[in-house]
């Protein structure tokens, strides 16, 4: 099992709310590729507060599509 925290999101989104436009929010994109690659049987993500409402519900639907690829 893997699990990783969202902190570098949590921190561009509830901060200066730039998300992925942030580098630190970026950081999504390594650990879902690393996943991927490692064929994960199961990985736990931390609760963001707003997540699923920032940038109009974009943000949460782009990492749902990456984690279900």
């Amino acid at each position: 099992m893997n699990g990783f925290t969202f902190i570098d999101i949590f921190v561009s989104i509830l901060g200066d709310k730039q998300g992925f436009e942030d580098t630190r929010g970026t950081l999504f994109f390594d650990i879902a590729r690393i996943l991927k690659q490692k064929h994960s049987p199961a990985f736990l993500l931390d609760n963001v507060k707003q997540l699923r409402s920032h940038d109009k519900g974009k943000t949460f639907a782009v990492i749902q599509e990456h984690l279900s690829a």
